[in-house]
């Protein structure tokens, strides 16, 4: 599929792929990776149901690790839409733009976080609550979660902000450098490993400025996949509003 869409980009198309995630990459990463990045072709990835929402497929069908390998791809954009509306904003935006991108999208219906007519930029952050002690990042299916957590924490006295950041690479490096030098504690919540993925990206860059900033990674540790139904995994990967909350 992968070498197919690098010849329909060299022959001036601008092709768009689909399949579930770990197909998507990590099954077709040395095509993505030589035949699309190393040969400057243009791929629009998508990634359908990553993590936890591939459901009873199982082990198989599970990617906790494909933002991880594409963020390895030179120049690549790697995005993990919140809800349709993001994920139309995403579609329109990188179809005028060369390169590969990997889009993380789910099949099932999500909540809809934004109106219609919101507005976004690649490689920026959207702060949807603003506080001032804990700076919770999130991305994609979990930020619907994130919100909730942030209110469940108000009410006992943490003032917390939420950031959507859709787009972890090129991530938004002067908002997370800000939020770590105003809050007290950062922590990521991701539906992928801790190794590779937002979690990781955020520490690169805290480590990078020399920041003294405290950071919990929430993800999957060293596991594999297994089946059940999306909300059954997401509790079993410690991923749920009630696993999350546990660990800080």
């Amino acid at each position: 599929m992968m070498g197919v869409a690098s010849g329909f980009s060299l022959t001036g198309h601008i092709p768009f792929c689909h399949t579930f995630a770990p197909f998507a990459t990590r099954r077709a990463f040395d095509q993505l990776f030589i035949s699309g990045g190393y040969a400057q072709t243009t791929i629009n990835i998508f990634g359908s149901d990553p993590g936890f929402a591939v459901g009873p497929n199982g082990g198989t069908h599970t990617s906790w690790e494909d933002v991880a390998l594409m963020r390895m791809i030179p120049n690549s954009i790697v995005c993990d839409p919140t809800d349709g509306i993001q994920l139309a904003w995403l579609i329109r935006e990188l179809a005028d733009k060369a390169g590969i991108h990997y889009i993380r999208a789910n099949r099932k219906a999500v909540r809809e976080v934004y109106e219609t007519d919101a507005r976004f930029e690649l490689g920026k952050g959207n702060i949807l609550k603003q506080g001032r002690h804990i700076a919770l990042f999130a991305s994609g299916q979990l930020i619907s979660e994130t919100l909730d957590i942030a209110e469940e924490l108000a009410l006992k006295g943490a003032d917390v902000t939420v950031v959507d950041m859709f787009t972890i690479k090129p991530l938004d490096n002067n908002l997370v450098i800000e939020l770590s030098k105003t809050h007290d504690l950062i922590i990521s919540i991701e539906n992928h490993s801790v190794t590779g993925g937002l979690g990781s990206a955020i520490a690169d860059v805290i480590a990078e400025a020399g920041l003294n900033a405290k950071l919990l990674k929430i993800g999957v540790n060293e596991r594999f996949g297994q089946v059940g139904s999306p909300d059954y995994l997401q509790d079993e990967f410690g991923l749920s509003k009630t696993k999350s909350k546990q660990k800080f």
